[in-house]
């Protein structure tokens, strides 16, 4: 299940505020840059040191999970193994994997201050367990579309 919309990079940063305000929810980068260890996010101000140096690099796109053990869900990090022939000889990068995860993937939109935000879940009860509290923010319209499906 998944659903998009555009927000502006201000609202993107307030909504990585509002996430991890909650010392329960862990952000992590869904897929680490070849050969280096996946990110956990801290603060915003990691978050948004991290964004910035994506978008100097010309990165425009970015993919975030959230999980909150409290979702009491599967979470683990898998390192995928590549062929160096085909990945500018690199040899493996890792991936969150598991249930209970909200993943958001942000593709910043070229020549322009918005966001296409798309948010997605595998099925309506990983995004009940752990995560109503994000209903309470901006994005929650379009979470609250995910649940009423």
């Amino acid at each position: 299940m998944q659903r998009t919309e555009i927000l502006t990079q201000n609202q993107v940063i307030g909504l990585i505020e509002f996430i991890l305000s909650d010392s329960k929810n862990e952000l992590y980068e869904s897929y680490s840059d070849m050969e280096k260890e996946i990110i956990r996010f801290s603060n915003s101000t990691e978050f948004y040191d991290y964004l910035l140096k994506g978008i100097l690099n010309n990165v425009r796109n970015f993919t975030f999970g959230i999980y909150n053990p409290a979702s009491k869900g599967k979470f683990n990090i898998s390192k995928i193994e590549l062929n160096p022939k085909y990945c500018k000889g690199n040899t493996y990068r890792y991936r969150i994997d598991g249930w209970a995860i909200i993943f958001i993937d942000l593709k910043l939109v070229t020549n322009s201050n918005d966001v296409e935000c798309r948010v997605s879940v595998n099925s309506k009860k990983e995004l009940k367990i752990g995560y109503i509290q994000i209903l309470n923010y901006g994005i929650g319209r379009m979470l609250k579309a995910l649940l009423e499906k």
